[in-house]
């Protein structure tokens, strides 16, 4: 969008009349990378793939009844991340579920970080990242005529 069309309806104004496109990133395909034997403990380094993580903050959450959180940072976008798995020592999945997120971007800079919470605390883990390896914008095309008032 980019223009907020200044104001409100004149009034007296039966409908609005709204033409541009919204962008929106799709894919199919997707492909995993693992990043194995990850000390817990922060500021350690994980590569997975195409990014690198760092561990910012670990450690029990301040609500909730999980024994740990993650929290992974990266300097670049994660847009194309379609999942993340955490995996114990002998290869099994640790339950998590994402407890929130943070982007900053200024200039060419970029930083984002994910947090999860995982049921098991451990001291090493792997770390399965999946990516969308065909990520691409498209941009849908709208003219939409909407009615507004009361009759």
């Amino acid at each position: 969008f980019g223009d907020n069309g200044g104001g409100v309806p004149v009034k007296g104004a039966s409908s609005i009349h709204a033409v541009g496109a919204i962008a929106v990133r799709c894919a199919k395909e997707k492909k995993s990378h693992k990043a194995e034997n990850v000390a817990v403990k922060a500021d350690e380094k994980a590569a997975a793939g195409p990014v690198t993580f760092t561990l910012k903050e670990v450690g029990k959450p301040d609500w909730g009844d999980k024994p740990l959180r993650i929290t992974l940072e990266a300097q670049q976008d994660l847009g194309a991340v379609a999942g993340v798995r955490f995996l114990d020592a002998g290869g099994k999945e640790i339950e998590s579920s994402r407890a929130g997120s943070m982007s900053m971007s200024f200039g060419d800079t970029v930083q984002e970080s994910r947090e999860y919470d995982l049921a098991q605390k451990v001291d090493t883990v792997t770390i399965e990242v999946t990516y969308w390896t065909d990520m691409k914008t498209v941009e849908v095309p709208f003219d939409l005529t909407v009615t507004v008032g009361l009759k």
